[in-house]
């Protein structure tokens, strides 16, 4: 490989100036350690070859960049991960009451109040008369629990005073002390119809998801179904595992409140985030560009493919599914394509009549392009964990490996294999009370075709099962 440009070090500079003031006799000769003359010749080493890196440094950096403007080759911006998120509403209840009362006293020991949630999530409770023996008290006991709240009036000039029990300030049921008045109610889900907008919000760890359509919790229904959604930050920050949003269980936040609705929760994986393109990425994209400059050929189409924004990577299969075909398998990293990225793709390869000059088009004349989603491949794994001592929670420890696991397999890509030395090796690194893993299955690494993409966890048919054994002693 020809050098583009001699470049020295500081030591080679400075025997280059020293033995050109030797060969022009101008009568110095004492280039010592400590002397001036070497001194002065050093610094200017020092600089000259300080001056020729940096020179050197920018003609590479400028010969790609050149090439890049030149064909109009940009790097791709950052991209946003999309998934679902389904809404639940405030749960409806079953109230069953008996006893007497008098006043704002409740003092029969043997009764009791029992409220059972019907609807999603389960929950229910029941309160010890001869505890809350007062309804003051009571109402204290039923605001303080998670799904259920409660409200006293007495004296109320509209109604008779007693216990309302209601969920998000719909009163479901009353028990009317002042008659003694025993209540038995079922209640089913609520009437109303809460309405979910577009632009709705669910926050996890500072990062935000916004539904992009509008939705409703139907007629007796305990929850929404998936509403197509968008994370509001860019690149792989947006990219995360089903059930990493779940407020039932302390995960996250219900940012945009909604009336009717209590809780939220992603019941699959939001994917497709991308980074900025890396300046390594985009040379090794320009490698396949320049291959398929010829634009017809399955370079041209593969380059143009991986060129929209969107799409982390794509297989052509050429005369397939026969003759006169080729078949472009593209993926988001979601392990499927949007409908927009598809009509994406169908203009940038077939071309648009209408906007000739952005979308010429590179498909050959006479050839059919059909543009599909891979084919996923469920990947289950099983694995045994040794724990070093007790100070680390199981819980704990199965999570962060799991979710190792299903992050490695979730971001292949389109016919890369799984390999089981990288599971063992992510698995042993999630946690540091892991002293080791039995990786039992898979057996062997998982081969991938060019059209097919591996992926694991909810509607994949993939499960990750992880089992943790204590070490008491070290082996």
């Amino acid at each position: 490989m020809s050098k583009i440009l001699d470049i020295y070090t500081p030591d080679q500079y400075f025997k280059l100036m020293r033995d050109k003031l030797i060969a022009d006799g101008v009568g110095l000769s004492n280039f010592n350690k400590g002397a001036r003359v070497r001194s002065i010749l050093e610094a200017f080493a020092i600089v000259a070859s300080t001056i020729g890196f940096d020179y050197l440094q920018g003609l590479r950096n400028s010969i790609p960049v050149a090439l890049y403007d030149g064909f109009g080759f940009k790097k791709k911006g950052a991209t946003f991960s999309n998934g679902y998120l389904r809404f639940i509403r405030k749960p409806s209840i079953t109230i069953a009451y008996t006893g007497t009362g008098s006043s704002a006293l409740l003092t029969n020991t043997s009764t009791e109040l029992s409220v059972t949630v019907t609807g999603y999530p389960s929950d229910s409770f029941t309160a010890d008369l001869t505890t809350y023996n007062t309804l003051e008290a009571l109402v204290d006991y039923i605001d303080a629990l998670p799904n259920f709240s409660a409200s006293l009036v007495q004296n109320g000039s509209a109604d008779p005073s007693g216990l309302y029990l209601h969920t998000d300030n719909e009163i479901v049921g009353k028990y009317d002390y002042r008659n003694n008045s025993g209540l038995d109610l079922m209640m089913g889900p609520a009437e109303e119809v809460p309405s979910i907008l577009a632009g709705t919000m669910a926050t996890i760890d500072s990062v935000s998801y916004q539904s992009r359509e509008a939705s409703t919790i139907p007629e007796g229904a305990a929850h929404s179904g998936p509403v197509l959604s968008r994370c509001l930050v860019s690149g792989d920050a947006g990219n995360c595992l089903a059930r990493a949003i779940d407020t039932m269980n302390g995960k996250g936040v219900l940012t945009t409140p909604i009336h009717g609705v209590e809780h939220v929760i992603n019941d699959s994986a939001f994917s497709g985030g991308q980074d900025e393109e890396t300046e390594v990425e985009r040379a090794r994209r320009f490698l396949v560009f320049v291959q398929g400059l010829t634009g017809s050929t399955k370079f041209g189409l593969q380059s143009a493919t991986l060129g929209i924004e969107g799409i982390k990577s794509c297989t052509i299969l050429e005369r397939y599914p026969k003759a006169g075909q080729n078949t472009v398998v593209a993926d988001d990293g979601s392990g499927s394509i949007t409908a927009e990225l598809i009509a994406e793709i169908r203009k940038v390869l077939d071309g648009d009549p209408s906007d000739f000059i952005n979308y010429p088009g590179c498909r050959a004349a006479g050839i059919t392009i059909n543009i599909v989603d891979p084919t996923v491949i469920p990947i289950s794994v099983i694995i045994e964990i040794q724990r070093i001592g007790t100070l680390s929670d199981i819980d704990e420890i199965k999570t962060a490996v799991q979710s190792a696991i299903e992050n490695y397999i979730n971001t292949r890509q389109l016919g890369q294999d799984v390999v089981r030395n990288e599971i063992i090796a992510l698995a042993k690194k999630a946690h540091p009370a892991i002293y080791d893993v039995i990786l039992t299955f898979p057996s062997e690494n998982v081969s991938i075709d060019d059209m097919y993409i591996p992926r694991t966890g909810s509607g994949t048919g993939g499960t990750i099962t992880a089992t943790v054994t204590t070490l008491t002693s070290m082996p």
